[in-house]
């Protein structure tokens, strides 16, 4: 949903019960009354295709069971997982 709002994105999530992926550090900064099922944040350096493909699918192999209901924010050093 390039380029969407990030409401329309929210709203989409929470109807179709989908964790949020993005790398806009601003993006829920409105996340209050309306939480998604989930956010994952990619803060990386290296913002090639294969750096967050490789990211990403390190996150899904060791923390799925953590997505739902949480912030889950992910550099190349470390990832924090917080609740919404």
């Amino acid at each position: 949903m390039r380029g969407s709002k990030d409401v329309q994105v929210l709203d989409l999530a929470i109807e179709e019960n989908r964790i949020i992926i993005t790398n806009d550090v601003e993006f829920g900064s409105f996340v209050s009354k309306r939480k998604p099922p989930g956010i994952l944040l990619l803060r990386l350096h290296d913002e090639h295709t294969f750096n967050k493909i490789a990211m990403l699918e390190h996150v899904l192999r060791n923390y799925v069971d953590r997505l739902y209901g949480n912030l889950v924010v992910v550099t190349e050093r470390r990832i924090r997982i917080r609740p919404l």
